[in-house]
């Protein structure tokens, strides 16, 4: 079966078009994608369809940009402006993440940028037989379940791949059939990256005793993502998995009946549900099902931001938390107010009066009593180590860290909380405590209600988030 024959074929089954749609394909100038590129335009032209074509220059080396001006030229040869995207990929590169895994991240988020810019229906990677081997054996060696030896799979969303069908052999053969030029990425060579190692070392071994080796594996990868459609119909039946915002809650009691086999399988697809593609640790797996056998309270980070934690009585919750937050620390003048970048929000500190909502406690605004003057300076910062309060009522200090933790406030949230500070002294942990030595004492509500006191040491702290 010839390309524009394998591209009529897929359309027609995993991801139909329509003449005045447009496809945008992911054009490093490889021969991958230079074949996918040229028997796309092919396809497109009688049925009316537009083709564009986008190149991310990930800057992993110097002569990516020399690449992406290649890749332009062939893109031209084809009658296609060519969409560049640059991106300083170590620069953006997580604390948890490879290079190769932080280059995969950005380049479908810019990908994605340029589909929405150029109202692409569909995303066209050249991803092909070889590719999905590589894959499953990657995934094998890392110990990976059943969901992920389904490995690349020919349709997520809007992104395809048309070419799965297909060998590199067989697409070299073309793009030299069609007098084609195509680009070598020298970091295809870097034997320092496991896919590449597997490449150029390891398949070579296994094919010189089994040259169908990738269809085998290939055909494994069929076969795994036929059981995986299964598994997920029945997690959906036995889990009934809820969402809330981006959040997907599960009864707890129905995760413990679970065998602990299959409890590792149950938890990723909740991940799967709240749209991750993560594969957590074994390790976290198995902190996760110990904690739901011993019927522990649950809390722990699966990996990426994504983490499993009590929700309410009875139900479990994942979701992805925020990016850690930076440092800060802000200067602010009584009375006054200072935005927040880090949090989208301001604080502001007014003079006030006692009121009764002041001793019921609230989450975003407190009252609390100090002889400040407008020459005092507070400050507004988030949680640095060792840092210590004496909460309302105690007579001692206590770690701010164990009152974070006995009032249930998760970790990811805790370097959110705006601490207001004069001095070294903790005056308010918004939503916990205010300062014992902070408080509003009796002779101060009497003074209040009988109006014969001066308010000026009665303040309001609240915070404001941004509209």
């Amino acid at each position: 079966m010839d390309l524009e024959q394998t591209l009529e074929a897929f359309f027609r089954d995993h991801a139909p078009l329509a003449g005045g749609d447009t496809m945008l394909i992911a054009f490093s100038g490889g021969a991958d994608s230079t074949a996918l590129l040229d028997a796309m335009c092919a396809y497109a032209r009688p049925r009316a369809i537009r083709v564009a074509a986008a190149h991310i220059d990930h800057q992993l080396d110097p002569g990516s940009r020399a690449r992406a001006e290649a890749a332009k030229a062939t893109a031209a040869t084809l009658g296609l402006a060519l969409i560049i995207h640059r991106q300083n990929v170590p620069a953006q590169k997580r604390r948890s993440e490879s290079l190769e895994v932080a280059a995969r991240r950005i380049r479908y988020r810019e990908l994605e940028k340029a589909a929405s810019v150029l109202g692409a229906r569909y995303i066209a990677t050249a991803h092909h037989r070889d590719d999905q081997a590589e894959t499953v054996l990657l995934r094998l060696a890392s110990g990976h379940g059943l969901s992920a030896l389904a490995a690349v799979p020919a349709r997520r969303g809007s992104i395809v791949r048309p070419l799965l069908g297909q060998s590199r052999k067989d697409l070299l053969r073309y793009v030299r059939r069609r007098g084609l030029t195509w680009i070598e990425d020298p970091t295809n060579r870097d034997l320092t990256t496991p896919r590449n190692r597997l490449r150029h070392l390891l398949i070579p071994i296994l094919g010189a005793k089994n040259p169908d080796i990738a269809i085998r594996l290939a055909s494994l990868a069929q076969a795994a993502k036929g059981a995986n459609t299964r598994l997920t119909r029945e997690f959906d039946q036995l889990l009934a998995p809820s969402r809330e915002g981006s959040a997907v809650t599960v009864s707890r009691r129905v995760l413990e009946t679970l065998p602990t086999t299959v409890l590792p399988h149950a938890i990723v697809h909740l991940l799967r549900c709240c749209g991750s593609r993560r594969r957590p640790s074994r390790r976290a797996l198995g902190y996760a099902a110990a904690l739901l056998a011993s019927q522990a309270p649950v809390g722990v980070d699966l990996g990426g931001g994504w983490r499993i934690e009590e929700a309410r009585t009875g139900k479990l919750r994942i979701l992805q938390t925020p990016e850690p937050t930076p440092l800060f620390a802000y200067d602010l003048t009584v009375p006054g107010e200072v935005h927040l970048g880090e949090l989208a929000s301001s604080l502001r500190i007014t003079a006030g009066c006692v009121e009764p909502w002041m001793f019921r406690g609230a989450r975003l605004r407190a009252g609390f009593s100090l002889p400040f003057d407008a020459r005092d300076r507070l400050t507004v910062r988030n949680r640095r180590p060792g840092d210590r309060v004496q909460p309302l009522g105690s007579p001692s200090l206590h770690k701010l860290k164990n009152l974070l933790i006995n009032h249930g406030i998760p970790k990811y949230e805790r370097d959110r909380l705006p601490l207001l500070c004069h001095s070294e002294r903790i005056l308010w942990v918004p939503g916990v405590t205010i300062d014992h030595e902070a408080r509003i004492r009796a002779a101060s509500r009497e003074g209040s209600r009988a109006g014969s006191r001066e308010e000026s040491d009665i303040w309001v702290a609240e915070i404001i988030p941004d509209e």
